[in-house]
């Protein structure tokens, strides 16, 4: 017969277990909480990336979405100095450092990581229909290379989905879309608009205003305040009209954008690259810059192409040619996409290993 004594002092004694282990456990997610927050450099090196690394890529990838989603991420503790500042195609940049397309492809983090300090974050790449993207396993960790192979292939929610999820950033009011501004209308030669609607304002003496009431300076600081979201473009895989993606997410995108990229290197959509030869370059461009003028906000968005590395000097030389025509040019270029190694692997290389002529001969 069991000693009632003992059984309630082995019921006490696992109770306490229970509550050390409780309270232990909120200790050790309180000390890794705030060392998150607050950016410690030495618990992302020696706790953070290790344990993250445990993780598969893709898993580790989706794991910090979620956490800039919510904001769970460190703020810097020293805010950018003026030096900093860049001030590119009318639109200011509090730094120079942000974060290229392929990371938050969905449009879920933006918020979260120009939390953390980059000077603009550029979201997709974003394909006009919902697709899954390549098989899994697709992304791979080089550890000794310092490198990743990264075979996503344009894995995406599609236009509706992700552009719900930025629509907040849509607050400018539409225009004329033969208005455009005398800033804007300089830095861009290629594009000759009629700029005398604000000077008509002015002669019927109305004081020219932007979103909510806003004068062009508080709308310059307020687009400033909120950080720069660029919107990566691509095709869909088994799309027969390229040109009518890119379009199509023009029109979309150009509303909530702070400026837009033409993807049209990435090497894991079969035939993409293609399109970076001058005739189809300039076909494409020709469409997109025509959708891009008829866009009816006061700040049109830039129109940026990305390119691949891996190009010889006659294909440099065309797309040059391309981009810098007076019908169909392009505000500039995103130097560059990831590079292919098809000798040693399949899908975009990237990391230290590009530099190495050594181990990929085609670089």
């Amino acid at each position: 017969m069991a000693n009632p004594k003992v059984a309630a002092n082995a019921s006490v004694f696992w109770e306490q277990l229970r509550s050390a282990a409780i309270v232990l456990n909120g200790g050790v997610i309180t000390f890794c909480g705030i060392s998150l927050y607050r950016g410690d450099e030495k618990f992302y090196t020696n706790i953070a990336m290790p344990m993250l690394r445990m993780l598969g890529p893709e898993t580790a990838h989706n794991f910090s979405i979620t956490a800039a989603k919510y904001k769970l991420v460190p703020r810097p503790r020293v805010a950018d100095p003026p030096s900093l500042k860049t001030e590119v195609w009318g639109r200011t940049f509090n730094n120079p450092v942000g974060l290229a397309a392929g990371y938050d492809k969905q449009g879920e983090a933006v918020d979260g990581l120009l939390k953390i300090g980059f000077g603009f974050v550029e979201i997709g790449s974003v394909t006009p229909a919902p697709q899954p993207g390549n098989d899994k396993p697709r992304v791979f960790r080089l550890v000794d290379d310092e490198a990743i192979i990264n075979r996503y292939g344009f894995n995406s929610d599609g236009h509706e989905e992700v552009f719900k999820r930025l629509r907040h950033r849509e607050t400018e009011p539409k225009v004329s879309a033969s208005c455009m501004s005398e800033q804007r209308n300089m830095l861009n030669i290629n594009f000759w608009t009629d700029t005398s609607c604000e000077a008509s304002d002015k002669k019927r003496g109305d004081k020219v205003t932007h979103s909510k009431g806003k004068t062009r300076e508080e709308e310059k600081l307020r687009r400033q305040e909120r950080g720069m979201m660029g919107v990566n473009l691509g095709k869909n895989k088994l799309s027969g009209h390229a040109v009518a993606d890119y379009v199509a997410g023009v029109k979309v995108f150009g509303k909530v954008a702070d400026y837009l990229v033409i993807n049209v290197s990435s090497p894991n959509t079969p035939g993409l690259r293609q399109l970076q030869g001058r005739q189809q370059l300039e076909e494409l461009l020709d469409q997109v810059v025509a959708e891009r003028n008829k866009l009816r906000v006061e700040h049109k968005p830039p129109l940026l192409v990305k390119i691949a590395p891996d190009l010889s000097d006659e294909d440099k030389a065309d797309i040059a040619a391309a981009v810098i025509r007076e019908k169909g040019g392009v505000d500039g270029l995103i130097v560059t996409n990831t590079t292919v190694c098809p000798s040693l692997y399949q899908g975009g290389v990237d990391g230290l290993i590009v530099t190495n002529t050594t181990v990929c001969p085609s670089l």
